[in-house]
């Protein structure tokens, strides 16, 4: 025993030298390489604490299945699902034993995913805790477009929870200073000029539909090797949605969608403005809609979205025709409709003549609420005279 102890005491300083040594190595190798940014973080925010929670199972299980074997340690995907009788969650995709599923990374106290400090809660911490170089979001609810919760009959603009909304000039509020790669709707009426003018400065390109989505929502399971790619390709997005829809039948048979790129929007803004001729928008109530391609049954009897190009095509010269023509082309890459667009009401459907990616507001007689509230807008400002 006392030789043994003899040994410790001679040859501890030794030991505790080598230790060190490899600790300061390990430190200094741990600096030197550090460990590596993901090079993408997309955020699919789900308000379902509604009529569409059964949704999120259903979404949530074409993720997982879309997501086996692609890379999501490079490739961030995370989920906020807010449904009825679920605790708020921020879940993100992992590999465990050989297979990627959703690791819950954050819980949330019960809130309302339906009001925008509530977004803007969940993108800082998603922000915080996977910082990225490049961003997208994908807003998943209900929609009505830029109607205000109190409009005449309109109920909501993004999402809905104990009639509460989250109104477009709220979010575009909220989403300043994000600048998204891609802002992607899987929410009904968002693919409006009014929109994604409002949000021209929050994402790159914005993916809607001007009419309405099926409750299924979006085909997640053949997207998610477009998400998880070194580049998300918009109208790749886009174009996944519209031929999953487009190749069924009956009632399936019904999808529209666009791509926006937002740098060219200003142009396009300015070349409606030139079209209108200076008319305000009084002017344009009184116009007739009679052979324009409504595309929303939102009001049910009085219509008040409208293809936009037909907007124009009403009222323009030829030459100003023209020049929108060339701006909407550069605006909008890619557009794509169904024959038909089916819509909530029983056995109700619109057919699809003319379709240019994007809707926009036509005033009509007796929505005089409706119109003052999209005086707030800046697709107003920017294309009518006052």
């Amino acid at each position: 025993m006392i030789r043994q102890r003899f040994k410790i005491k001679k040859y501890f300083p030794t030991a505790v030298r080598a230790i060190a040594l490899i600790l300061c190595l390990a430190a200094c190798q741990k600096e030197d390489v550090p460990e590596p940014q993901r090079a993408r973080a997309i955020l699919l925010y789900m308000a379902g604490d509604n009529n569409l929670g059964a949704q999120i199972d259903r979404n949530i299980a074409q993720i997982i299945e879309g997501a086996q074997g692609l890379d999501t340690r490079q490739y961030e995907f995370l989920i906020y699902a807010d449904q009825r009788g679920h605790t708020p969650a921020l879940f993100r995709l992992a590999e465990r034993g050989g297979a990627v599923d959703t690791v819950r990374v954050r819980d949330y106290e019960e809130h309302n995913s339906a009001q925008a400090r509530t977004l803007g809660q969940v993108l800082h911490d998603v922000r915080a805790d996977f910082p990225a170089p490049s961003y997208g979001l994908i807003l998943w609810s209900h929609g009505t477009a830029w109607f205000p919760d109190n409009g005449n009959g309109y109920l909501r603009s993004f999402g809905i929870e104990d009639d509460e909304t989250t109104e477009i000039d709220e979010l575009a509020d909220v989403l300043q200073g994000q600048r998204l790669d891609f802002l992607l709707f899987d929410a009904c009426y968002m693919g409006v000029a009014e929109v994604v003018y409002e949000l021209r400065d929050v994402a790159d390109h914005i993916i809607a539909s001007p009419t309405e989505v099926l409750s299924t929502g979006f085909p997640y399971a053949d997207l998610m090797p477009l998400f998880l790619a070194p580049t998300v390709d918009a109208v790749a997005l886009a174009r996944t949605f519209f031929n999953y829809y487009d190749q069924m039948s009956g009632d399936w048979r019904t999808a529209t969608v666009s791509v926006t790129d937002t740098d060219a929007l200003p142009r396009l803004a300015e070349a409606t403005r030139d079209a209108l001729g200076g008319r305000t928008l009084a002017d344009m109530t009184r116009l007739d809609a009679s052979g324009l391609q409504a595309l929303e049954h939102l009001s049910r009897a009085t219509p008040c979205l409208y293809d936009l190009r037909d907007i124009v095509a009403a009222v323009a010269t030829p030459e100003a025709l023209a020049r929108f023509d060339e701006a909407l082309a550069d605006a909008v890459p890619y557009a794509a409709a169904t024959p038909t667009a089916y819509f909530d009401s029983p056995g109700y459907s619109l057919s699809i003549r003319s379709f240019c990616g994007l809707s926009a507001y036509l005033p009509r007689e007796g929505l005089d609420r409706l119109s003052e509230w999209y005086r707030r807008l800046d697709w107003h400002e920017a294309v009518y005279d006052k």
